[in-house]
C-alpha cells in the first residue's frame, strides 16, 4: 500500500484530497470506550496525515465536540511556520479563523485518542494548516513521532483531564496494539 502525503496547495482542497490521505488509518470500536483510531498499515516515523473539517464558529463550552482551532496559512507561502522563529514554530494568534469541525465529514483523525496514564503519544500536530481564510473546509497536518506498527492506536496529546479511557487487556481481545510506555 502506498504511503500518501499531503502536498496540496491551500486552494485545491477537496473532500477527496483529505479522504485519500486517511487510507492508512481505520476507526475501530472499543467494547467500552467508543471509537479509537488505529494504523491500518505499518506507518513510518514522520508520516504525515491531515485532520480536516468544516470551518465555522466554536460551539458553546457545554457541548462536546471534536473541533480544533483554525489558523489559515499564508496565501502566498501556504504555511503558518514563521521563518524568523527558531525551528519555525510559532503560536501566532492574529490569524485565528474559527474552528474546523470534523463532524459529518468523514475525517478519521478525530478519533485519535489522548494518551492515558500508561500510554504515550505517537503523533502530534504541526503548524501546517490547509485551506483558505473564511473558506468552507480546512485541515491541520499531523505527523507520526516514531514508526507505528499496523493495528496500533494513534494517540496525540490534547490537554490534561482528557486522557483516553483505554484498558490494554481489553485491546488484546480484539487484536489491537495500544501505545503503552
Amino acid at each position: 500500500m502506498p504511503i500518501f502525503e499531503c502536498l496540496c496547495k491551500p486552494h485545491v482542497l477537496t473532500e477527496v484530497t483529505f479522504i485519500s490521505l486517511q487510507l492508512t488509518q481505520k476507526v475501530v470500536t472499543h467494547p467500552l470506550f467508543g471509537k479509537a483510531l488505529v494504523a491500518r498499515y505499518d506507518l513510518p516515523a514522520k508520516y504525515r496525515m491531515a485532520y480536516w473539517g468544516i470551518r465555522g464558529k466554536c460551539a458553546s463550552c457545554d457541548v462536546e465536540d471534536r473541533a480544533i482551532s483554525f489558523y489559515p496559512p499564508n496565501p502566498v507561502t501556504g504555511s503558518n511556520i514563521d521563518p524568523k522563529v527558531e525551528g519555525g514554530r510559532t503560536l501566532k494568534r492574529n490569524n485565528y479563523n474559527g474552528v474546523l469541525n470534523p463532524g459529518r465529514t468523514g475525517d478519521v483523525i478525530q478519533f485519535a485518542g489522548c494518551p492515558g496514564p500508561d500510554e504515550k503519544q505517537n503523533m502530534r500536530s504541526t503548524f501546517q494548516y490547509y485551506g483558505l481564510r473564511n473558506g468552507i473546509i480546512g485541515g491541520l497536518e499531523f505527523v507520526t513521532l516514531q514508526p507505528v506498527p499496523k493495528n496500533t492506536q494513534l494517540l496525540h496529546w490534547y490537554g490534561s483531564g482528557k486522557s483516553a479511557l483505554v484498558v490494554g487487556d481489553l485491546a488484546t481481545l480484539f487484536g489491537l496494539h495500544f501505545a503503552f510506555i
